[in-house]
């Protein structure tokens, strides 16, 4: 892999209330973002069926560390968003 094009990932996995199920579900996180192309993604699943009831994955795209726009979701998940902003990403247009 070319050194300018380094990946910094985080990963969590949280036990996650879903309404739809009236129960805690554990999730799976992941949010990766290349400084070299501004360019990160995402992708999120269930634990208990391995993505089969809940997945969504996309891409996010940053100017100057700064999200300025996501694909993939309606909306971005409050925990991709902590997972952005630990490593150091503006969510301000975002949230």
């Amino acid at each position: 892999m070319n050194p300018d094009e380094v990946k910094t990932t985080k990963r969590v996995t949280r036990e996650v209330y879903n309404p739809y199920s009236e129960q805690n579900r554990t999730m799976h996180y992941e949010v990766s973002f290349i400084p070299s192309k501004s360019y990160g993604f995402f992708e999120y699943y269930d634990d208990l069926s391995g993505g089969e009831y809940i997945h969504a994955e996309g891409g996010l795209w940053f100017e100057d560390r700064k999200c300025v726009d996501y694909d993939g979701v309606y909306q971005l998940d409050d925990i991709v968003i902590e997972l952005c902003q630990d490593m150091g990403l503006d969510m301000s247009e975002i949230e």
